[in-house]
């Protein structure tokens, strides 16, 4: 008899976060015994990263909403430790117990979480895909090989995702400021030059930058759009700098500069939860609310 083994299987032995050194399919419909519902048994053997066997850390796919209150808690100790930086994850997604191919769990020999990635993709100028690759790791384990495991993880399942090299085109892989792994150049990254920088925005003589001695208070980001009206992708506020009017007194500089320019409307996008009220803020400054866009979920039970 002949026997075709299916395509998930290959997929399921290269899904695990380690080089795979070879794996057997065994089963009753390979042994003659076939039926529409025979098993397929599948084993595979993979190389463990001897500094993670030291650590006492293994590295697993995310599998939903059970991983959550691990992923925040390590949020919350890289918080406590380095200040409000941006952690994206599983949990802040659209749907934090769906199916998420680039988050992988780094978990102890305890159980405890330890780390965890993420990873968005976009297309930018010249035909440009950016694979933004992020992620961390709770600060008590640091040092111990995690974070590179983890990178390296992150960059074989990009090459391996279905368009990751557009027509014509060419793929980069992007990290955040920050991120202890990406430090130095032993991985092959490095900073952008400001050069650089510029060929991949616009409009930033439509930028309002607000300077705290040499440092940067704040940043408004506007690029205006053929309509003759502009759109605000970025508003940033330092941590020292909120809840101190600087937020609002940028954003009134915003509108009478884009006024100035002959831009008849400037919209914007924020998050109605915010914890620091920017909706209130926006429309202090003059904005106001022209649409809402809710989530809606149905419990699977119901379908």
């Amino acid at each position: 008899m002949t026997t075709e083994v299916p395509p998930w299987a290959a997929e399921a032995a290269c899904a695990l976060p380690r080089p795979l050194l070879f794996a057997t399919v065994s089963g009753a419909h390979l042994y003659g015994f076939a039926s529409i519902d025979s098993d397929l048994d599948l084993r595979a053997v993979h190389l463990l990263s001897p500094s993670l066997v030291e650590a006492g850390v293994t590295m697993r796919p995310y599998v939903g909403a059970s991983d959550i209150a691990g992923v925040q808690a390590v949020r919350a100790e890289v918080h406590r430790a380095d200040g409000d930086l941006w952690l994206p994850g599983p949990d802040t997604s659209e749907d934090p117990d769906g199916v998420h191919p680039f988050c992988l769990i780094a978990q102890a020999d305890s159980g405890r979480t330890v780390g965890f990635t993420w990873m968005d993709w976009w297309s930018e100028a010249a035909d440009t895909r950016v694979y933004l690759l992020s992620g961390c790791v709770e600060p008590a384990w640091h040092r111990r090989g995690i974070g590179s495991a983890m990178l390296r993880w992150q960059e074989a399942r990009a090459i391996e995702f279905e368009g990751s090299r557009p027509v014509g085109g060419r793929s980069v892989f992007g990290a955040n400021v920050g991120e202890e792994c990406f430090a130095g150049a032993r991985d092959g990254y490095r900073p952008r030059t400001y050069e650089e920088y510029l060929l991949d925005v616009q409009d930033i003589d439509m930028w309002c930058v607000v300077w705290a001695g040499d440092d940067i208070a704040a940043v408004v980001v506007n690029e205006l759009q053929a309509d003759g009206t502009a759109r605000t992708p970025w508003v940033a506020v330092g941590t020292a700098w909120r809840q101190r009017g600087v937020g609002l007194a940028v954003m009134g500089r915003t509108l009478r500069m884009l006024a100035e320019a002959g831009v008849s409307t400037a919209r914007l996008s924020t998050v109605a939860e915010n914890p620091n009220d920017s909706v209130g803020m926006y429309e202090k400054a003059g904005y106001r609310v022209t649409a809402w866009q809710p989530r809606y979920r149905k419990p699977v039970e119901a379908c």
